[in-house]
């Protein structure tokens, strides 16, 4: 082969290499020219994401910051607050009611004591006379008299007794009922108190309303 002709052969493998190779570079370019796109989009929808997010802390701060919200949350609070302190003092009256339904019980049962002591010591008596009487001992002896004084008086000491015992249950018991009823007042007295308090702290602390 003569020299012209090498020539020629390397020249024509020159540039069948150079045309391969430029088809495969202009085949990579639409693949290029997607994943460009698609990053681009990523980055336009990840932008626009962060924008709504800033406008809606934005707007959410604005609301926030509106002496009306301030004023909404102050008067949520101070309703809560008088709700609280008005069920807490219903319940302190139920048990002062409770308390007094005791006492008007305890008052009962103490009567009824006492009427069943003196029974008692009416058949007792009557149960005694009956037996001096059948003995033929005459029943205003001084033995007999001394007998049933001695029986009156045990049964005074049981009524005496009793009687102290339903006076200390009925004490205390009104006692506790004084004690729920100045706790519904207090409990209604704070409530108010409380609400009160904290909407003077918005009126204190607000710039302006509107």
């Amino acid at each position: 082969m003569s020299g012209t002709a090498r020539t020629i052969g390397l020249m024509a493998l020159a540039g069948g290499i150079g045309f391969a190779t430029g088809g495969l570079g202009f085949a990579a370019m639409p693949a290029i020219a997607g994943a460009g796109g698609a990053a681009a989009a990523g980055g336009a929808a990840a932008a626009g994401t962060a924008a709504t997010t800033a406008a809606s802390s934005g707007f959410f701060a604005t609301i926030m910051a509106s002496p009306w919200t301030s004023f909404g949350l102050s008067a949520l609070s101070a309703g809560g607050s008088l709700f609280s302190g008005m069920q807490a003092s219903k319940a302190a009256k139920i048990e002062q009611q409770y308390k007094d339904f005791a006492v008007g019980n305890e008052k009962v049962k103490a009567a009824a004591m006492e009427n069943e002591r003196l029974d008692k010591l009416l058949r007792t008596q009557a149960a005694q006379d009956a037996t001096f009487a059948g003995r033929g001992i005459q029943l205003n002896s001084p033995s007999v008299q001394t007998i049933n004084q001695d029986t009156i008086n045990q049964s005074r000491i049981t009524g005496d007794l009793q009687n102290l015992a339903s006076a200390s249950t009925i004490s205390s018991l009104r006692a506790d009922s004084a004690a729920s009823g100045s706790e519904a007042s207090n409990a209604l007295i704070k409530g108010g108190t409380d609400a009160a308090s904290g909407l003077m702290t918005w009126y204190m602390n607000r710039n302006r309303i509107g």
